[in-house]
């Protein structure tokens, strides 16, 4: 997810209202699903997946397992659970209930709304998905993985990171955001909106010639986050009573809270609606409520869930984690988290012009939004929901609960998208109890690496990439973290930015026929 200052232009003047992974065919037949009895999509896979380079699907080694917990006495201790061997009536439990949800969204979901971009030429786009990664009953594994994408991305961002786990003795389950294997985003991905009264009122004002006059001069200030106190008197006068900067300031410090309830449109019951209709009206809740329905999922499925997830699903690892409250969640990752942009201005933007949704854009600003990567339109209010998770992932009940669970942050210092200061001020809550500090862990790319922001993906930038050849060159050791934390509890600064691979952690395998030098580099 990249956000900067100027994301989209604020145009007040002149506004107007105008998986699933498929029946036995998780993955592809060709990379090495074993025919059997299970009914529903077939997440159990027997044989290594040689288009991701791998030779061998280890089990899980109990004698490497040292995860901390925190025991009913407030002291630290070890998670006595090593490894599990899912049975049979576990593992189709688990895949019964994941084909529930991927055949309802092959049920209710008109194929003109399903998402089938192809992201690269060859490997991005060309598998269903959401899918999951079983070892086969009596296999030995550490747990499952829940893995989350970012924003306006797809489940295969996270597939390379999916396999590696997989092979090296966890089970993975990887899953869209909430909505987003539907498109455009305009219409189905979570938003966050004033009340349609506020919008009608606002729009009303505004038509009026002589508050154009008054709101025209300080515009360019506001779209630069160069406001003065004069300009925000005036703002506040010119939106009053329906929309003051202190009303609106106040909701964004309680997401969900009383005042933003006063401004902000919230989802109602969607019980008896399809998915498309549910989603027209998803708030930024419904990341944390698709999450917890993903971790549902694995109700029959054995031994710990961890979750994981890039930039705003780092951030929707977290708030599903805080979510669960530590009963199946034992351990979180979190890459590059988003909990706001790097850029205050364009948070600042986000916050007060995000929610006007269809407003924006009338007049020379930009409605719906496009990006390069993945030529999807979507929202404003798209984004904003995306800040509003964020804050509520932050809110202090959610930060209480997420201490008691161990969690890890890799961050990049070379950031160009996430507010490393936000992070770092939820990593600073996590481990100022000196009780739990224990439990958390956070390593960083120092800027000279110039690692960028969705470092899970090594096909994500291309070279020739404006700013340099910026993917990660250190995804490998990163892999390696991961299973490191998921298994031990700890990461290791040392090995995360060197490209020597330690031997005593399963090597990620490379095979990346769009980008083959990125295997020997």
């Amino acid at each position: 997810m990249k956000l900067r200052a100027g994301f989209f232009a604020l145009a007040l003047p002149v506004l107007s209202l105008t998986y699933a992974c498929a029946p036995s065919e998780a993955p592809a037949a060709d990379e090495g699903v074993s025919e059997n009895a299970f009914s529903g999509r077939n997440c159990v896979v027997e044989q290594p997946i040689s288009a991701d380079g791998y030779t061998e699907i280890k089990e899980a080694d109990p004698a490497i397992v040292s995860r901390k917990r925190l025991g009913a006495n407030g002291a630290l201790e070890e998670d006595p659970t090593k490894v599990v061997r899912p049975t049979g009536a576990d593992v189709q439990g688990a895949m019964t209930k994941i084909s529930a949800f991927a055949d309802r969204i092959d049920r209710e979901v008109p194929d003109s709304a399903r998402r089938r971009e192809l992201y690269s030429g060859s490997t991005r786009g060309n598998k269903m998905d959401p899918y999951c990664l079983f070892h086969a009953p009596g296999k030995a594994i550490y747990g499952t993985v829940v893995l989350f994408h970012g924003f306006n991305d797809r489940p295969h961002q996270q597939a390379k990171l999916g396999s590696y786990l997989f092979h090296s003795g966890f089970n993975v389950y990887n899953v869209y955001l909430a909505n987003m294997y539907m498109v455009q985003g305009t219409d189905f991905w979570p938003k966050t909106t004033y009340k349609p009264e506020l919008l009608v009122a606002l729009q009303r004002k505004l038509a009026a010639p002589a508050v154009q006059t008054e709101l025209q001069p300080l515009l360019p200030r506001l779209q630069a986050g160069t406001m003065t106190a004069a300009d925000t008197v005036t703002l506040d006068r010119i939106l009053s009573p329906e929309l003051n900067t202190s009303m609106i300031k106040e909701a964004w410090t309680n997401p969900g809270g009383e005042a933003w309830k006063r401004l902000m449109s919230s989802q109602g019951s969607t019980e008896g609606q399809s998915l498309p209709e549910a989603a027209r009206t998803a708030d930024f809740m419904a990341y944390v409520k698709d999450a917890t329905d993903r971790i549902a999922d694995l109700a029959d499925m054995p031994g710990p869930v961890f979750v994981s997830g890039l930039s705003v699903g780092g951030t929707v690892a977290l708030a599903a984690a805080a979510a669960d409250g530590g009963r199946r969640v034992k351990g979180v990752v979190s890459h590059s988290p988003w909990l706001r942009s790097v850029d205050p201005k364009a948070t600042t933007q986000i916050m007060i012009a995000g929610p006007l949704d269809k407003l924006i854009g009338v007049a020379g600003g930009q409605y719906p939004l496009k990006w390069e990567s993945h030529q999807i339109e979507f929202s404003p209010a798209s984004i904003s929901a995306t800040l509003a998770l964020g804050a509520w992932t932050a809110k202090p009940e959610n930060v209480r609960t997420l201490a008691q669970i161990p969690t890890a942050q890799v961050v990049t210092d070379d950031e160009d998208s996430a507010d490393n200061t936000a992070s770092g001020a939820l990593q600073t809550a996590f481990t100022s109890d000196p009780r739990v500090a224990g439990l958390h862990a956070r390593v960083s790319y120092p800027e000279n690496l110039h690692v960028r922001h969705a470092i899970t993906d090594p096909e994500n930038y291309k070279d020739g990439d404006p700013a340099g050849p910026s993917w990660n060159r250190y995804w490998r050791t990163l892999y390696q973290e991961s299973f490191r934390f998921y298994t031990t509890g700890v990461m290791n600064q040392e090995n995360l930015v060197r490209r020597d691979i330690d031997n005593s952690i399963p090597k990620p395998a490379c095979n990346m026929p769009d980008f083959p030098h990125r295997c020997g580099e």
